[in-house]
């Protein structure tokens, strides 16, 4: 797509006392899009990972880059062992939490097509990634086992 990008940092909250921040990559449009969230590897929320959600937006997604350490002060490592105690000092239920009002912010936005929301994940975000559609059920879609083939394959 030729569309040109617009980039933001936006904040919202998760929970009662936490605020999200996160990285927006999205075309310079009104038209309903679909999002595409992208977990980051466990450095932090890297240039690496904006550059991914650019990439995204490049091809028509509202894309963001949720910051999963914005309640540990948003930290960045290069270093293995730092990086290794940030994701342990992350709670998984707090990571999901987040990435839960991570969802509800898109379901915000006037661009996002609210039934179009996907997940991607890297290194630590690729677990958070299998994990969000099994604690989001509103963004989960199974088809029915005792549907036709055919009504299942409309559906996806």
């Amino acid at each position: 797509m030729a569309e040109s990008i617009r980039e933001a940092t936006v904040q919202y909250p998760s929970g009662k006392v936490v605020t999200m921040r996160a990285f927006v990559a999205a075309p310079q449009t009104k038209d309903k899009r679909p999002a595409i969230i992208i977990v980051q590897e466990w450095w932090g929320l890297t240039d690496h990972i904006k550059d991914i959600a650019k990439r995204y937006a490049a091809e028509g997604y509202v894309a963001i880059a949720p910051d999963l350490y914005s309640r540990l002060g948003h930290p960045l490592t290069t270093d293995a062992g730092e990086a290794g105690k940030l994701m342990n000092t992350l709670k998984q239920e707090d990571g999901l939490t987040d990435l839960n009002a991570t969802v509800a912010y898109l379901k915000s936005v006037p661009e996002v097509d609210a039934a179009r929301i996907g997940v991607t994940g890297f290194c630590m975000g690729g677990s958070y990634a299998l994990m969000l559609p099994c604690v989001n059920p509103t963004q989960s879609r199974y088809p029915d086992p005792e549907a036709s083939l055919s009504v299942v394959v409309s559906v996806w």
